[in-house]
């Protein structure tokens, strides 16, 4: 349309320049370009007026023909000009529009990537540089690690440092044979840690450098007379536990997936491992017997191991393997991770069940230097106090966390969702699992933080008690997600045992996937009970440190109350001591829910 107009108004300034400005002639050229625009806007009513005679329209041929032949140049260049300005129109357009989908583009991005990972690092944690910041030494009971590695491991170390600075989540760029090994070398051309690993590669057959390792303090500090704060209690002593049991990390080297089997009076299957990737239990104990066999054939036990206290990750590494070289790759990261874990045991004095290298969480933790320390917190407008029952694992109690219809409410929407059966988690996302009834008895169902307006007050005072941003736990309208995860929460689960259920020691905190640069696993669990009439169900820590205590530290349900407890150290490694259960019910039946916070994000 615009190029018609552009060719009429063209020719009618030109006519009119050649008949001196006649005004007749340039009225009618005018009312004809009126006439004209008119048509293209209402076809229907004029359709029948652009079928006049055969000799009107003959005539008017025939004039026009002539005005071609004399005029033809002031025609060409009439055309030639709206042609011009046609292009230039249509290249803006374009422009605008390629500008508008380059911006889409780029605001889609950032929707899709979590606030709290745009500037996430795995490699945060380390420095070959001797650059490691000091100043978090002591917070959160954290100190300097200093390890070191032969030289042979520079190379998956820098596979890391790659990662990071492509941003490669999955390790899809990184882990692609040799070429992609010169590749990321460029990439860290400029980059500072690296070149502190080329320069000790140079010099020496071992690379030096160092990381974070989380200290669990001393019994004695854990008690605190207010009365008398000056007490000695040097002469406390951590007493022995009762229980004896402890997780185990499987990790197959292979390249084939396998099954886990735990060979007991009654063999059980415990999940399938795949390739380079890992599995855990709980409530293990000493002179328990484990296996592994192919997928196909279950009586073919590839390897069988005895486990004790001292060896809480196994390997499956068979011999004479014929790797790729992007295996092989995946292979030296875990000889690398293996490599760490054991300097870091040594410090910490207890087992690295991360994957190195891990950052420190992104998520603040409160500190729990001793037992009946108190924090305070606030949520819209209200101020609610909590209390430290435990300091090694972190456990927190919160009185009065809901209120009695926020209760009432939970039940009722519990049994008009309908519940089934719990599932066991596996400790892995890869891993499938056989429901285990001795482990795990109760019933439960889900309930999405914006199904109820309930359900989304808690969500947000939950925010504040973990001191993170509410928007965190909240699911945007565009997010396309599992139908229990929604940002960095999952839904609430809530939870029913009935007499003589229980839920036996386990862990709540899972193993990322060995090559997810972000290493996502749960990082809080905030546990809410919901009635109190009952009779069993105490919530165990059956491996908190303590001086008083051989069954660790229990907490008697109380309705309304709310306990907090961080299933990761303030060093990214899991707490193994985070090991909890629920005791059977001996009369009535017991409600709870279940919020699951993740770091730093769910996968």
């Amino acid at each position: 349309l615009n190029f018609i107009k552009t060719i009429a108004m063209t020719e009618t300034s030109l006519s009119g320049d050649r008949e001196d400005n006649d005004d007749d002639n340039r009225s009618h050229g005018e009312d004809s370009f009126s006439d004209s625009d008119s048509e293209e806007h209402d076809d229907e009513d004029t359709h029948d007026g652009d079928h006049d005679d055969d000799e009107k329209e003959q005539g008017t041929s025939s004039s026009l023909g002539s005005e071609l032949k004399e005029n033809w140049q002031q025609h060409l260049l009439a055309v030639m000009v709206a042609i011009l300005a046609t292009l230039l129109a249509h290249g803006h357009i374009d422009s605008a529009m390629s500008a508008n989908t380059a911006a889409s583009t780029i605001n889609k991005t950032l929707l899709e990537k979590h606030p709290i990972l745009v500037d996430y690092q795995r490699s945060a944690n380390l420095s070959f540089c001797g650059t490691i910041a000091k100043r978090t030494m002591q917070r959160n009971g954290l100190h300097v690690l200093s390890f070191d590695l032969p030289k042979e491991f520079a190379t998956p170390v820098a596979q890391h440092y790659a990662a990071d600075v492509w941003q490669d989540d999955r390790y899809q760029r990184v882990l692609s044979g040799e070429e992609t090994r010169s590749l990321a070398e460029d990439a860290l051309s400029d980059h500072k840690e690296f070149g502190c690993i080329q320069n000790q590669v140079e010099q020496s057959s071992r690379i030096k450098g160092s990381s974070y390792y989380f200290s669990s303090p001393p019994v004695q500090t854990m008690y605190v007379d207010n009365k008398n704060p000056k007490a000695d209690n040097k002469k406390l002593s951590e007493v022995y536990l009762t229980f004896k049991g402890f997780g185990i990390k499987f990790i197959n080297l292979s390249t084939k997936p396998v099954i886990l089997y735990w060979e007991g009076k009654q063999r059980r299957l415990i999940g399938e491992i795949g390739p380079f990737e890992s599995i855990g239990t709980a409530a293990t104990t000493s002179g328990q017997t484990f296996s592994v066999t192919p997928l196909d054939d279950p009586e073919n036990r590839l390897e069988q191991w005895i486990v004790t206290v001292d060896t809480q990750v196994v390997y499956f590494d068979p011999p004479g393997q014929n790797r790729n070289a992007v295996e092989e790759e995946r292979y030296d990261m875990h000889m690398l991770n293996k490599q760490f874990a054991h300097q870091y045991s040594l410090m910490a004095k207890r087992p690295w069940l991360a994957h190195f290298p891990r950052p420190l969480p992104v998520h603040p933790m409160w500190s729990a230097s001793h037992f009946g320390q108190t924090h305070t917190f606030y949520s819209e407008g209200k101020q609610y106090q909590m209390s430290v029952a435990s300091v090694t694992p972190r456990v927190f109690t919160i009185p009065n966390f809901l209120t009695n219809k926020e209760c009432n409410q939970l039940i009722q929407l519990a049994k008009e969702e309908g519940l089934q059966p719990s599932k066991l988690q596996s400790g892995s996302t890869r891993a499938r699992q056989q429901r285990d009834q001795s482990t795990r008895s109760s019933s439960n169902t889900w309930v999405p933080r914006d199904s109820t307006e309930v359900a989304d007050r808690l969500y947000r005072r939950a925010a504040h008690l973990l001191q993170i941003d509410e928007s965190l736990l909240q699911k945007r309208p565009d997010q396309v997600m599992h139908e229990h995860h929604h940002s960095i929460a999952e839904s609430l689960q809530v939870v029913r045992y009935k007499k003589k259920e229980e839920y036996t020691a386990h862990h709540d905190f899972v193993y990322p996937p060995t090559f997810h640069r972000h290493q996502p696993t749960r990082f809080a669990t905030v546990l809410l009970y919901l009635n109190d009439k009952f009779e069993g169900g105490e919530t165990v820590f059956p491996r908190a440190a303590n001086a008083r205590n051989h069954e660790g530290v229990a907490i008697e349900p109380k309705k309304g109350t709310a306990v907090l407890f961080y299933n990761m150290l303030p060093d990214g490694n899991m707490d193994d001591l985070s090991q909890h259960s629920s005791t059977p019910i001996v009369k009535g039946e017991k409600w709870l829910a279940n919020l699951w916070v993740w770091e730093p994000h769910i996968f």
